[in-house]
């Protein structure tokens, strides 16, 4: 996905960088979350449309990065930005001024959307979300259980604890796409979710299988087996969203975060697996790895459920409100899935 939309001019004086604690006169720990704004404060050498749109795309870098905090020095000269996101000073250091970024933003996406040649594409503000998604990504197949399949240490427990705990979240899905498909106004969307729930019927089945073939007692797992603690977190967070809030746009964020993982991965990563299978003395790994090997067709490529999911947000995330209140849910759901993928190698050590 592109980063920047084209039709985003970010042609200003305005730039911004990671704060450095040493550069500000402040802590470390004061500038850790933060990000540091130049040209605030500069005489205007573009349009005021021009300067919110590159104020917009710095801000918006630094929710990708991880920050929360905007700084930035005080300087004589236009204060009009500086009004605009409410910048106040920083206590005990009266040359530094601070806002929260998340009030920064908002407060910027105002401006844009009052300004009819300046608004934001709602491609542009979609395309955040895959931004995001990276990271995640990038994060998930390099945390412990990923690590463990392909270093051929990951244990026949380890491996049934996981697949034991995704049933826990597996089995709800098609009650959750009903909620869905009965909460969505758009009929795009109740399609989507439809088309969804028909391609989701009886998965659970298949982790049933893995766990049949593997000897284990599918009865516990179905019927009285809890999830742990992290698995129990992304189930609550994907239940809220259609549950109790009942915005099924929201609740893509769950499916982004754990079908986003299966649809990235690759031949590769099934061999691995299956060697490991082979360690543990299974002689047929395809029997106990359908589930993994299934959802790399469904959640995979352009027609899968990942990609089907990604096109649908650009018509739904149309401002900096929506779009900032789903990736508070993205950021819960994908959390949430690196903190179960961790715990499934972390809570057991059986062999």
């Amino acid at each position: 996905m592109p980063i920047i939309d084209p039709t985003v001019s970010t042609v200003s004086t305005i730039s911004a960088k990671p704060a450095r604690a040493e550069d500000l006169g402040l802590s470390a720990e004061r500038t850790a979350r933060a990000i540091e704004l130049d040209g605030v404060f500069d005489a205007e050498t573009s349009t005021r449309g021009a300067r919110l749109r590159s104020l917009y795309a710095g801000l918006r870098e630094a929710r990708i990065a991880g920050c929360t905090e905007v700084l930035t020095r005080f300087e004589s000269g236009d204060a009009w930005l500086a009004s605009l996101i409410d910048l106040r000073p920083v206590a005990g250091n009266h040359a530094v001024m601070a806002q929260r970024l998340d009030v920064a933003l908002a407060r910027t996406a105002a401006a844009l959307a009052r300004d009819p040649n300046h608004q934001l594409p709602p491609r542009y503000l979609a395309e955040e979300v895959g931004q995001h998604l990276e990271g995640f990504f990038e994060r998930i197949y390099a945390s412990k259980w990923f690590r463990a399949v392909y270093d051929q240490t990951l244990t026949r427990g380890q491996y049934v604890y996981t697949l034991s705990n995704m049933h826990q979240f597996v089995r709800f899905t098609t009650r959750i796409l009903g909620r869905c498909v009965a909460h969505a106004e758009d009929p795009a969307l109740r399609v989507h979710f439809i088309r969804h729930l028909q391609e989701e019927i009886n998965h659970e089945r298949i982790i049933e299988r893995d766990l049949e073939a593997l000897g284990e007692d599918v009865d516990y797992v179905r019927d009285a087996m809890p999830p742990n603690l992290a698995t129990r977190q992304f189930m609550a967070a994907q239940e809220s969203a259609i549950a109790f809030h009942r915005d099924p746009v929201l609740l893509l964020a769950a499916p982004l975060a754990a079908e986003g993982i299966s649809g990235h991965l690759d031949n590769a990563f099934m061999e691995a697996l299956h060697e490991s299978a082979k360690r543990w003395g299974v002689d047929e790994p395809s029997k106990i790895t359908r589930f993994y090997s299934s959802h790399i067709d469904f959640d995979g490529g352009e027609d899968g459920h990942w990609e089907s999911t990604v096109s649908v947000l650009a018509a739904h995330l149309t401002d900096e409100t929506k779009l900032a209140r789903f990736l508070s849910v993205l950021a819960a759901t994908t959390h949430a899935m690196e903190r179960c993928y961790d715990s499934w190698i972390d809570d057991i050590r059986l062999g």
